[in-house]
């Protein structure tokens, strides 16, 4: 069970690093678009959708995903992060990136206009909302 994991795990960070540099960003981006075109929300659906997982749009919130602690950050968990100018009033999830390992994380930005990969420290130097992990299906081994 943990290989079939980590091999879901792996594709779906291989997924992710294949649309750095290819995928453009658009704040009002529909899951339709994506891969081509995203925003950080569309681009972590588009991700979990290509394994059979539908992920809603408030998933820091979302029941189904497991909260995890920094410390046990494993590749494909989602790292939420405040976005400028936030209010927990206005905005309840913020931004999000997929963790990526080596302690990193891919994520869809307006401001490199795309998706990238950054060192996890960088990512997170507006503080931390939370990560969640989501359940893999069984279904879903590559």
């Amino acid at each position: 069970m943990a290989t079939a994991h980590s091999a879901i795990q792996g594709l779906l960070v291989a997924r992710a690093r294949a649309c750095m540099g290819v995928s453009r960003y658009r704040g009002h981006a529909a899951l339709s678009e994506a891969p081509g075109v995203v925003n950080c929300f569309r681009f972590t659906q588009w991700l979990w959708n290509s394994i059979g997982v539908s992920l809603p749009d408030h998933q820091l919130a979302w029941p189904q995903a497991l909260p995890v602690s920094l410390d046990c950050l494993r590749p494909a968990d989602l790292v939420f992060v405040p976005r400028l100018n936030y209010s927990l009033e206005e905005d309840d999830f913020g931004h999000v990136g997929v963790a990526s390992g080596d302690s990193t994380v891919i994520h869809a930005t307006r401001w490199k206009n795309g998706v990238v990969e950054e060192p996890l420290e960088k990512f997170l130097s507006r503080g931390c909302l939370g990560v969640r992990r989501i359940r893999l299906p069984e279904s879903a081994a590559p």
